[in-house]
């Protein structure tokens, strides 16, 4: 009897741990979707801008919410092989990660959710040829990871590396003006 007392406190501390760190997580707070550019798929550091694509890592404090950088119909979702090794200041190229495919008004576009090396599950919550808003929840990743977007054509990065984003409400990308 005496072992059961001393092991019941310890099972709940456990349990109301892993309660907590799902929740942390798992945290989707309201966000604020500006009407005009492309929004950042996901919380974290800028740590890659080029003309086409942009990269972020995912760090532990941010929001692991991944959202819908513009509005549009999924096209695909694909599982790419590779490894999983730390994503810290950036994610290595090598990283396994699945990809959503979106096509906009403007083209198609990529969104990468990157494994990291603590990573062990990314959920996708859309499906193909499903309608998506822009800023909708798409997906998530669990723990430290990176995202990964595609800069559609007519569309200038405003962002540089080191800058901090916010998924859905930070803009990312404006669409040139055609004159």
């Amino acid at each position: 009897m005496s072992l059961l007392k001393n092991f019941i406190p310890h099972v709940s501390a456990i349990t109301v741990g892993t309660w907590g760190i799902n929740k942390f997580f798992n945290r989707s707070p309201y966000r604020r979707i500006p009407p005009k550019g492309m929004v950042s798929p996901a919380d974290g550091k800028v740590y890659h801008v080029s003309p086409d694509q942009i990269k972020i890592v995912i760090r532990l404090r941010d929001v692991h919410m991944i959202r819908a950088p513009l509005a549009g119909k999924i096209k695909s979702i694909t599982a790419v092989p590779g490894k999983t090794n730390p994503c810290i200041e950036k994610c290595p190229v090598d990283n396994r990660y699945r990809r959503i495919t979106i096509s906009t008004k403007s083209g198609d576009i990529h969104v990468d959710l990157i494994y990291g090396a603590a990573s062990k599950r990314i959920n996708i919550f859309v499906e193909p040829d499903e309608v998506v808003e822009k800023g909708a929840i798409i997906g998530n990743v669990i723990y430290r990871s990176g995202c990964n977007i595609t800069i559609p054509r007519g569309y200038t990065p405003t962002i540089k590396p080191g800058d901090i984003v916010y998924a859905g409400s930070s803009i990312i990308a404006t669409k040139r003006s055609t004159r």
